[in-house]
């Protein structure tokens, strides 16, 4: 998996700077000399003048140009000129690094990004020259985060516990010939629910303990398991409890594939299979013991 880098930005349309012009008999006033400078008008026409300051155009990787908007208060489409100028030079003395046109409808405003503007990065301010009265405002600019995220592995959720102990051992009589058997624990789990092929859904009064178990047999004869006398499982507290009854052993046998109870072991034989008790499901610590010991 790789890192992932997420770039949000965030557009803030906070005005740093906001110029305001009105006309006094046929000329543009400056209602703040830092931001606006107008020039006396010409016969039978009206020049309006705005400086915006502090405009950085920015074209490197990252970089972050400015943006600035007109707005043309007229009754009529404005004609305006924009001419840019690096800090520090003087306007009505040198020429501007670069100049373009733009025009806006009456009542409408325009957004102009210097990232657009065909100029060396660096620091400028701009003169808009219009035919009608107009405004500006310079957008703050956008803030661009790195947002490094951790690398997040999703871990499948552990199993649950195995409620008896691999490898757990109980040694018992057969219930026909009383031949010595001995069962092993391979495998075990909880179960809320089991299900038989012929009679559906069968629930505990408890919770299932399902135990999968290598029986060997260690006479001279075959034996079986039987389902009342060779073994239970006793919690921390002492409780025993039985073996399940046949519907909820045969249920495991559809389920887990395994043989059951009363099956029979030939001498020396070791055979897989399964069991069923239903337990408090407060029991813990469960573990097997024999009811016919040898």
């Amino acid at each position: 998996m790789k890192r992932m880098l997420l770039v949000v930005a965030f557009v803030a349309g906070v005005s740093l700077a906001f110029c305001v012009v009105e006309t006094m008999r046929g000329a543009a006033l400056p209602a703040a000399a830092d931001d606006l400078l107008c020039a006396e008008a010409e016969a039978g026409s009206l020049a309006v003048y705005l400086r915006c300051d502090g405009l950085t155009k920015a074209s490197a990787s990252g970089g972050i140009s400015s943006q600035y908007v007109i707005t043309n208060l007229g009754e009529t489409g404005a004609t305006t000129q924009h001419t840019f100028y690096a800090v520090g030079d003087d306007w009505q003395s040198v020429p501007g690094c670069c100049s373009h046109g733009a025009s806006i409808g009456a009542g409408q405003s325009e957004t102009f990004d210097l990232a657009d503007v065909s100029m060396s990065d660096g620091h400028y301010y701009v003169i808009v020259a219009a035919d009608q009265l107009i405004t500006g405002t310079i957008l703050a600019p956008s803030i661009r985060y790195s947002i490094f995220l951790p690398l997040v592995i999703k871990q499948p959720p552990l199993p649950p516990p195995s409620p008896l102990m691999l490898g757990d051992m109980v040694r018992f009589e057969g219930v026909w010939n009383y031949v010595p058997l001995e069962g092993r624990v391979v495998f075990s789990e909880y179960r809320d629910v089991l299900v038989d092929d012929y009679q559906g859904h069968v629930y505990p009064y408890g919770i299932f303990v399902v135990t999968v178990m290598d029986i060997t047999n260690f006479g001279l004869e075959s034996d079986e398991v039987g389902l009342y006398s060779s073994f239970r499982v006793m919690d921390s507290v002492g409780r025993q409890f039985d073996l399940a009854d046949v519907q909820v052993q045969l249920a495991a046998e559809d389920e887990y594939g395994y043989d059951i109870v009363y099956e029979a072991i030939q001498p020396g034989f070791t055979r897989r299979l399964v069991f069923v008790f239903d337990v408090l499901p407060a029991s813990e610590d469960l573990h097997l013991v024999s009811l016919s010991p040898w």
